[in-house]
């Protein structure tokens, strides 16, 4: 998939100075359709330029707050940031729930493919596809969520393919809630999840890389019992401190190489009928896992760094945790901006600009050599 990439800094700016001076400076949505470009402004902006949209539009978010979205066409959305940095001009861009309750991609009955979300603090679910619809004939695919911050979940509620969230921070859970989805290279790397990445049918490909996981695995109802039907899953080169017996059950057929957790044996004693292929384990207390000894929990002032990043390596020859791999960065890209001119014709915004677009680099869910 490739997608079209802005600096946010100066066009917020020269967009929102204009539109200020009509409607007070409030939060700005930019959309660009081909060499053509319609400003969105207030809480419903970012709603008003997803339903104008067209396959391939690019919108792009001022600092601010905005209604979630349907997003049903192949279209990228850039915010200006999930946490304020001065050091690094980022700003927040906020979603919160609105009339629709959540920032859903999908669309009933069909196959949407293409859609990109990048530097966004996200207050309600991102939802791929909707619980409610036919299974079979829905799907979402060539899907990329990254730098962004998730206050609950991401859900898969359709069946996926291609989908790549990475450098992300996400307070809740990754995965289906009623086990019926199908997920075809679903690949989360370099991730803070205070929750799990759980649930999906079996015959799913799911690989975790490079990341913390708080949450657990699976909630296994019947754990006493047996195993449910859901998939295997491939953790590699991840910090685990899980809080909860209760999420602590794998698939069946599932893969953990080389990562920490704090007991290997209550990590990852499995019930009768599981088979989990473990190698490379690191055993250590969550107070030594991490640089000065702080634990796991995710603010915005610690960095992660592990205590042994010279000893403590995973499969691909970088640090295990997010500061190994393709790293953890908070700031969203900013390609260059050329040539920018805006003017009013009445109550007409004219906007003029041309920008250096860069490709985002697609799902790649093979092993490591």
């Amino acid at each position: 998939m490739k997608a079209k990439r802005f600096i946010f800094s100066v066009i917020v700016l020269c967009f929102t100075m204009v539109a200020g001076a009509q409607e007070n400076e409030v939060a700005t949505a930019i959309l660009q359709h081909g060499e053509g470009a319609t400003v969105y402004t207030g809480l419903d902006a970012l709603v008003n330029a997803c339903a104008a949209a067209d396959n391939g539009d690019v919108i792009t978010l001022s600092s601010g707050t905005f209604n979630s979205a349907n997003i049903t066409k192949s279209i990228s959305v850039y915010g200006a940031g999930y946490e304020v940095d001065a050091n690094t001009d980022t700003g927040v861009t906020q979603i919160v729930n609105g009339s629709n309750g959540v920032l859903r991609v999908g669309v009933e009955n069909a196959t949407l493919s293409g859609v990109h979300l990048e530097g966004l603090r996200v207050e309600c679910e991102i939802n791929l596809g909707n619980i409610w619809w036919n299974q079979e004939t829905t799907s979402v695919e060539d899907v990329v969520i990254t730098k962004c911050y998730e206050n609950k979940h991401i859900g898969i509620h359709c069946n996926v393919k291609d989908v790549d969230i990475s450098q992300c921070v996400i307070l809740g859970d990754i995965g289906s809630y009623n086990n019926e989805q199908l997920a075809t290279n679903l690949f989360v790397k370099n991730c803070h999840i205070t929750g799990r990445v759980c649930r999906m049918k079996s015959g799913s490909e799911v690989w975790v890389d490079h990341c913390i996981q708080r949450g657990g695995f699976y909630h296994d109802s019947s754990r006493d019992g047996g195993a449910l039907d859901h998939s295997a899953f491939r953790w590699t080169n991840c910090i685990f401190t899980i809080s909860s017996e209760i999420h602590r059950a794998v698939g069946i057929g599932s893969t953990v190489q080389n990562c920490i957790c704090p007991t290997i044996e209550y990590c990852f004693l499995v019930l009768p009928g599981f088979d989990v292929n473990n190698s490379g384990l690191i055993e250590i207390a969550e107070a030594g896992m991490f640089e000065g000894g702080v634990n796991s929990e995710y603010s915005t002032e610690k960095t992660f760094n592990i205590a042994n990043p010279t000893e403590w390596i995973g499969t691909d020859n970088t640090e295990i945790g997010i500061n190994g791999g393709i790293g953890f960065n908070k700031v969203p890209a900013t390609p260059v901006v050329k040539d920018l001119s805006a003017t009013v014709d009445g109550k007409k915004l004219i906007v003029n600009f041309q920008t250096h677009v860069r490709p985002v680099p697609t799902t790649n869910l093979e092993p490591e050599p």
